[in-house]
């Protein structure tokens, strides 16, 4: 809670929630000038390799009602809903095989226009964000029983921490064999995204959807040249569906 000592009438109330402390986000100005001015982006710019600590928005128009001729001293507590303007999504790039992956064989990358988050929380400003954590999955050895082997599969996990996603976005996901530079992978993010949210969610709308996700987890299957299988359905926080391609999109 806020305690602010405001005169008696209508304001319009811009709400940046996380910023103390946090060197993800910069830009807020001490003395604004205008509403406008309200605005925060991403501190390194336009490319970010590193977590996002969480940031809230929120924006309202209040009113404080004067209670009598001499003022008020009423104590009026007004609520303001939040929205978390950060997200995580986990890209994991699985051989069902069980085959060996290193850390280095894959680079994964979003690309967005999320860069500068605005007072009304619009957002806009092109960024490429890669992975802050990378990690290999090992697959157990082979177990062996009377009457069958079992192979757990290896998966390759990136974890990438972003701004705000938008309904009407048109970020892209991809995914790179470095052995030989070729992007295996390339996909709308919010519409594949939304897959789930038409399946789970369809109450929400698909911007409500994205502003109350906190993570996403998006898993492609890999052949056994570690191209991806393309015919193969994706995974979305472990749901199967057909992916949404750029063909299609």
């Amino acid at each position: 809670m806020m305690n602010l000592n405001l005169r008696p009438g209508t304001y319009d109330v811009v709400v940046w929630g996380g910023l103390i402390g946090n060197d993800s986000f910069a830009g807020l100005p001490e003395t604004p000038h205008s509403i406008e001015d309200l605005r925060v982006r991403i501190a390194s710019g336009d490319e970010s390799d590193s977590f996002l600590n969480p940031i809230f928005h929120g924006r309202a128009c209040v009113t404080l009602a004067d209670n009598n001729l001499s003022g008020s001293t009423e104590l009026h507590v007004v609520e303001i809903d939040l929205v978390k303007n950060t997200n995580i999504v986990n890209v994991n790039l699985v051989r069902v095989d069980g085959a060996p992956l290193r850390k280095e064989d894959f680079s994964v990358r979003i690309t967005s226009e999320n860069a500068l988050m605005e007072a009304d929380n619009s957002v806009s400003g092109r960024v490429v964000y890669s992975p802050w954590a990378v990690n290999v999955i090992e697959s157990y050895k082979d177990i062996t029983t009377a009457d069958a082997s079992v192979i757990s599969p290896c998966v390759h996990s990136s974890e990438l921490s972003v701004g705000r996603l938008m309904a009407d976005a048109r970020s892209s996901l991809e995914v790179f064999r470095t052995s030989d530079g070729v992007c295996i992978a390339s996909l709308p993010l919010e519409e594949n995204i939304l897959l789930y949210r038409h399946k789970f969610y369809s109450s929400m709308s698909p911007q409500e959807y994205l502003d109350r996700m906190d993570t996403c987890e998006i898993s492609l299957m890999l052949t056994a040249d570690n191209s991806w299988n393309s015919a193969a359905e994706i995974y979305i926080n472990k749901w199967a569906t057909v992916p949404v391609q750029f063909i299609e999109w």
